[in-house]
């Protein structure tokens, strides 16, 4: 298998909003999706999704105006915000995510999920888990 082309947003690829100015097609990215540490809220006008994984390093959150899609697994150092749904193949973790529809963690469609792939692991501010484990803070065993 061809390892899996890996999109670095940084400081560079954001205006003096935050907002994502770049010129690759975040809406559809083919692979994985990473943003830079400590970038503060990266915005995305319309919606976030990768093909495989996305990331956002220590001191950096994720905002979409619409959904955040990826067909592997979400993280983020901070929070994750999405003005519609935010779904992952192999589950969530941040420290606290928020949603204006439906959370789903652990659509895998190609084999069933482990119980692990199918958790939640943040601070539920916001959204209706409709497929998923939520595991609070209070209930996460530290790595």
């Amino acid at each position: 298998m061809t390892e899996p082309t890996t999109l670095y947003i940084t400081a560079a690829d954001l205006d003096e909003n935050n907002v994502y100015v770049g010129t690759a097609d975040v809406t559809d990215w083919i692979g994985r999706i990473e943003i830079a540490a400590n970038l503060g809220w990266v915005r995305f006008s319309g919606g976030l999704r990768a093909s495989f994984s996305i990331r956002a390093m220590p001191g950096s959150g994720i905002d979409a105006g619409e959904g955040i899609d990826a067909v592997w697994g979400i993280k983020a150092g901070w929070g994750i915000k999405a003005g519609s749904g935010i779904k992952a193949g192999w589950g969530i973790k941040a420290k606290w995510i928020s949603s204006g529809l439906r959370i789903f963690a652990g659509l895998c469609n190609w084999r069933l999920p482990t119980a692990e792939e199918m958790q939640i692991r943040a601070e539920l501010r916001s959204g209706t888990i409709a497929f998923g484990e939520h595991v609070p803070p209070a209930e996460q065993v530290p790595a």
